[in-house]
């Protein structure tokens, strides 16, 4: 028979017991997750966190790289790629692709019937994703159309780059994707992939092309001899690289960031135009598009072909790989950036100059009239008129496509500032 100090003292056990569950309750209202790269909840290979909805769309940070997740809401977790599985699931849940997890609170969620810390969720190894040709869709009137993505299942598909591709020259026109409002919760400083060309460059090894030393090579036969050649090609500093057309920190996620490594999304660039004012307007944008809260849909492209004098003094147009029997590959002479916001059906166009061996500026660099000196405009941070860096400026889309007529049409559009 209990006494009554017996008595008390369960009482006041499961006093505190029931107040532990309300301030876990209490802490639990939500799940915060963070998906910074090194400290964060979202461990490596990480899965893709998707909205769980009719059509899943990327949950995306809504501040300080912070995913937050009400209480008893549900995601949808995933890692698409061949002989991939999502790792951490109980029993003979193990080789599935894709789960939903639902938020305890904290980091703790409901997962097949079992209680699951975030952290405990990964993939087998990084989402693979997918690229294809998009079928009896072309863009341009007459090119192809690429999709990259990633193939949760075969029902559905999360499209994030789409291409436009000359098929003959297998050169890309232009980059189609958004920048969401979001990407200030980026994950930074996530590790570079490798470059990845699949079977779209047949009879070519791009990464062989994109060596120096093949640079070199290809320099001395366009230019007529190698001292010509290594007036411009200079190992370790100056040289052509790969240049994103959808840059690698427009996109918030590591395997998205991964995606973009396709020689289909770059065309060769000069190194000090890619980390000169290119790489401060692809900046700018992103602060742009976090500052005014706006989901950018975001067409970037190149145009035209650059040229360097050979040893007579005479132009010549610039091929990335050049032999006894071909040129393949011109560089731009121009890379454009068209942003978008459709909500407000205003646009705005950048263009930077793939030319950093210039003596001076010439009325031809400018595709349109340069509208950057307006104000509004002191955003982009860049130095529009230095050389090396690359002559840039910015110009209505109307403007533009007067010169560019691979750019598409946006319809009437007002300026973006």
């Amino acid at each position: 028979m209990m006494t009554i100090a017996g008595t008390r003292r369960c009482c006041l056990l499961l006093l505190l017991a029931f107040s532990a569950a309300d301030a876990r309750s209490i802490q639990g209202a939500r799940c915060e997750l963070s998906i910074d790269y090194r400290k964060g909840d979202l461990k490596e290979p990480q899965p893709l966190i998707l909205t769980e909805a009719k059509e899943p769309t990327f949950l995306l940070p809504e501040q300080h790289r912070l995913l937050l997740i009400p209480a008893n809401a549900s995601i949808l977790l995933a890692c698409p790629g061949r002989n991939n599985s999502l790792l951490g699931l109980p029993g003979s849940a193990g080789s599935q692709q894709r789960a939903r997890a639902t938020c305890l609170g904290g980091k703790d969620f409901l997962v097949e019937s079992e209680v699951r810390s975030f952290s405990n969720l990964t993939c087998k190894r990084l989402p693979k994703e997918t690229v294809r040709k998009v079928a009896g869709s072309t863009c341009l009137g007459r090119h192809d159309k690429y999709e990259i993505g990633f193939a949760v299942d075969r029902q559905l598909f999360l499209p994030l780059i789409e291409i436009c591709r000359d098929a003959s020259t297998l050169r890309t026109y232009y980059s189609k994707y958004t920048i969401p409002k979001e990407i200030a919760g980026y994950q930074s400083q996530y590790p570079r992939p490798y470059w990845k060309y699949g079977s779209l460059y047949p009879g070519y090894n791009m990464n062989y092309a994109f060596k120096a030393e093949v640079q070199l090579r290809s320099m001395t036969a366009l230019l007529g001899s190698e001292e010509q050649a290594r007036k411009f090609i200079q190992p370790g500093k100056q040289y052509l690289n790969r240049g994103h057309l959808a840059a690698k920190a427009d996109f918030v996620y590591g395997a998205q960031q991964t995606a973009s490594f396709w020689h289909l999304n770059t065309a060769a660039q000069w190194a000090s135009f890619n980390s000169g004012n290119w790489m401060i307007a692809e900046a700018a944008v992103r602060n742009l598009t976090s500052w005014r809260q706006l989901d950018l849909l975001v067409y970037a492209g190149v145009h035209g072909v650059t040229s360097l004098p050979d040893v007579e003094g005479v132009e010549q147009p610039l091929y990335l790989l050049v032999n006894a029997t071909e040129k393949a590959f011109p560089v731009p002479r121009f890379y454009w950036k068209i942003i978008h916001d459709p909500v407000g059906n205003r646009a705005t166009a950048f263009v930077g100059l793939n030319e950093p061996y210039a003596s001076e500026i010439t009325e031809d660099m400018y595709l349109c009239p340069d509208v950057s000196q307006q104000e509004g405009f002191s955003w982009i941070g860049w130095e529009p008129r230095n050389i090396e860096k690359g002559v840039s400026y910015v110009c209505s889309v109307a403007e533009l496509r007067k010169s560019v007529p691979t750019i598409p049409a946006l319809g009437e559009t007002g300026l973006l500032l």
